[in-house]
């Protein structure tokens, strides 16, 4: 079996391959890693206004109320949990025309995403790692997956002159993908073509 994940699910499956045997290579691409490396990204006023909102949202909740709500996306001079410029050419390039996409988020998530490092969970994996970074990315920051290769002799590390959405649309992906499809025929034994 082997897993694949992005962003935030980059980060997901360590975490969840360091806990399963029967995995036997990990794709993470442009993974969140460091809570603490992902908050170093963010202004202090931006880090105390998450904190508040998120007190508020965990303090509903206590309460039995209805959640209180977050961007989880936006531009730099918008409140979100993640700022990026050109939004629309970001993840929401990838929804259908016509379709609608929530894009908000309970705001006690903030409270707990500083705290996620799933790249300690590299200490307990012995699989082959094929982590992909964008070393201009302001989402999910790069360093922690150098430090990651340098550490553990399993992380390939493969980087891209790009930031955090350009490994999801052309001309980028395209070499992402080759990248994954040969780490993946390496491990497990697949050329990735239909049939085979």
């Amino acid at each position: 079996m082997g897993f694949w994940g992005t962003s935030f699910g980059g980060g997901h499956v360590l975490k969840i391959g360091s806990e399963f045997k029967e995995v036997v290579a990990i794709i993470s691409q442009v993974p969140h890693l460091s809570g603490l490396s992902s908050l170093h990204m963010n202004s202090l006023p931006k880090i105390l206004a998450l904190t508040l909102h998120g007190l508020y949202d965990g303090l509903r909740a206590a309460i039995g109320l209805k959640p209180h709500y977050v961007l989880s996306s936006a531009e730099p001079d918008h409140l979100a949990l993640m700022n990026a410029p050109n939004q629309s050419q970001g993840y929401l390039g990838m929804v259908s025309e016509g379709m609608t996409l929530d894009q908000r988020v309970a705001a006690r998530f903030g409270l707990f995403v500083g705290l996620y490092s799933p790249v300690s969970a590299l200490r307990k994996l012995t699989v082959p790692v094929l982590m992909q970074v964008g070393i201009n990315d302001v989402i999910t920051p790069a360093a922690p997956a150098y430090k990651a290769a340098s550490r553990y002799p399993n992380v390939d590390l493969k980087k891209y002159d790009s930031g955090h959405f350009e490994p999801y649309f052309e001309p980028l992906f395209s070499t992402v993908a080759g990248d994954q499809m040969a780490f993946l025929a390496n491990h497990l034994g697949t050329s990735g073509k239909s049939g085979e």
